[in-house]
């Protein structure tokens, strides 16, 4: 059987800047994500980032959040939170990206992880299964900037 894996809704990701109680991070993205008849996964990892000035603009912050997973399917909202870098303050992002990463089990049983555009090669290579990433990344400007 083929091995899917799509983020839900197409992987929209809300992004906002936090309050002051909110794990004390300058940013907490929330991933809605949906993975089904993965055997071989043992955990999902989320990566985000902000940046200034568009998709190609000045890094502001980034983090990612690991998931264990503890079967071939998952159903669960992913929250990334992290902080702005020193050198550049958390009101300077106004657009935010995300992109997916699996850790697993090789058909041959060693642990091998992948992720962005080469997960669904290195996911067929390592298991022989047949991996449907839609989409792999994510990105738009954040709440309230353009």
């Amino acid at each position: 059987m083929p091995t899917f894996f799509h983020p839900l809704a197409g992987l929209a990701a809300v992004a906002a800047l936090a309050s002051p109680l909110a794990w004390g991070a300058d940013f907490t993205l929330n991933v809605p994500v949906s993975l089904s008849h993965l055997p071989n996964a043992t955990a999902l990892k989320v990566y985000c980032d902000v940046r200034a000035g568009g998709p190609s603009g000045v890094a502001v912050g980034s983090g990612s959040q690991r998931v264990p997973l503890t079967g071939a399917d998952y159903s669960g909202v992913v929250t990334v939170a992290f902080d702005a870098m020193t050198t550049h303050p958390p009101g300077t992002a106004s657009y935010y990206s995300c992109y997916l990463g699996l850790e697993g089990k090789s058909s041959k049983g060693a642990p091998f992880e992948s992720s962005y555009m080469v997960l669904a090669s290195d996911w067929l290579g390592a298991t022989g299964q047949t991996l449907t990433v839609n989409p792999n990344t994510v990105g738009a400007a954040l709440p309230g900037k353009k």
